[in-house]
């Protein structure tokens, strides 16, 4: 019995990257796919490859793990082979799991200054949790603080106001507060970019191109979208207040 979700029985709509994604990590931990295909990947979730009618009516589906497949090489988590795989005569594009570790062999540390309002956001990774900082003008000392994202996968459930206290470390999320966005294990330094508003009033971090988090002077946290609920971690993203800063 395993606990990964059968894939023929969802809507195409519900066939993810993070589904795949996830299908992957947890396969990768319990040993039991190496190699990567549509085809493996539904096999390893109770489907019968072997009954070729039944693949067909699966078509759509295994051409949509393959667009995801490649995505996830482009974005560095896979790697593919140069050997094809063969399923009775169905030869499929393979791709190899990378450790995180060889991913990225160090963790994030990024600071970006205004020179006319005279602060610093800084985002910076720890143990594949990323925070982010804006700092006082002409200071290091943190003004406002929020919770970024995880390259990691988020499992702890409980959130324990006493462990966050004792830690030096900026502290990992749980799942009842943070959203599916909160999840970017391929996140690269080359996708966060830093911009200010007209005023200088907010700033804006964006995670390949989308506006994620904000700063702004009126909160003392930032807002985010890997924010489920307002919390310790940050406050939860508000399409309104994106649109009152950073569209004018």
């Amino acid at each position: 019995m395993n606990n990964y979700p059968k894939i023929s029985e969802l809507n195409i709509e519900q066939v993810t990257e993070e589904l795949i994604w996830d299908i992957i990590e947890k396969s990768k931990k319990n040993g039991k796919l190496l190699i990567n295909t549509p085809l493996s990947i539904f096999k390893l979730t109770g489907f019968n490859i072997s009954d070729q009618s039944a693949v067909l009516e699966q078509k759509t589906k295994i051409n949509k793990i393959k667009r995801i497949l490649k995505k996830l090489e482009i974005d560095g988590s896979l790697r593919r082979r140069n050997q094809k795989q063969d399923y009775k005569g169905i030869k499929e594009i393979s791709y190899e799991y990378i450790k995180l570790e060889d991913r990225s062999k160090e963790e994030l540390f990024i600071s970006y200054h205004n020179s006319e309002s005279q602060e610093s956001i800084i985002i910076e990774e720890e143990k594949g949790i990323i925070w982010a900082y804006m700092t006082y003008p002409n200071e290091l000392r943190v003004r406002q603080d929020c919770f970024l994202a995880s390259r990691t996968k988020i499992t702890k459930e409980v959130f324990n106001p006493k462990e966050i206290k004792s830690r030096e470390e900026p502290p990992e999320t749980v799942k009842n507060f943070a959203t599916k966005n909160a999840y970017q294990p391929n996140l690269k330094e080359e996708d966060i970019t830093v911009e200010w508003n007209h005023n200088n009033s907010s700033a804006l971090i964006r995670l390949k191109k989308e506006p994620f988090l904000i700063f702004n002077s009126n909160f003392k946290k930032g807002i985010c979208k890997s924010i489920l609920k307002d919390s310790f971690y940050g406050k939860k993203w508000v399409d309104d207040l994106y649109i009152r800063y950073f569209t004018f």
